[in-house]
């Protein structure tokens, strides 16, 4: 999973080719699942983007409740030229 962002002049397009802007670390696990990618503009300042993204896993229940790493959502900073 990579978090990319497009751009566009209206809200239905054209848009421009998406571009790579982070890849979650939580990628690296075995049987990650990383979703849900949302950009808050209300947050950001100085040409930098806050995004959230989640994060769970394919494996069996037991590792999701045994492991208090996964299932919060995570916050990064990214730029946005």
């Amino acid at each position: 999973t990579t978090i990319v962002y497009s751009l566009a002049d209206r809200p239905e397009g054209p848009w421009s080719t998406p571009v790579s802007v982070f890849s979650p670390p939580e990628n690296e696990r075995d049987g990650a699942f990383v979703y849900a990618a949302k950009a808050h503009p209300g947050l950001s300042a100085g040409g930098e983007l806050a995004v959230t993204y989640a994060n769970n896993t394919f494996k069996d229940f037991s590792v999701l409740v045994g492991d208090t790493s996964i299932y919060y959502p995570r916050f990064v900073r990214v730029r946005i030229p």
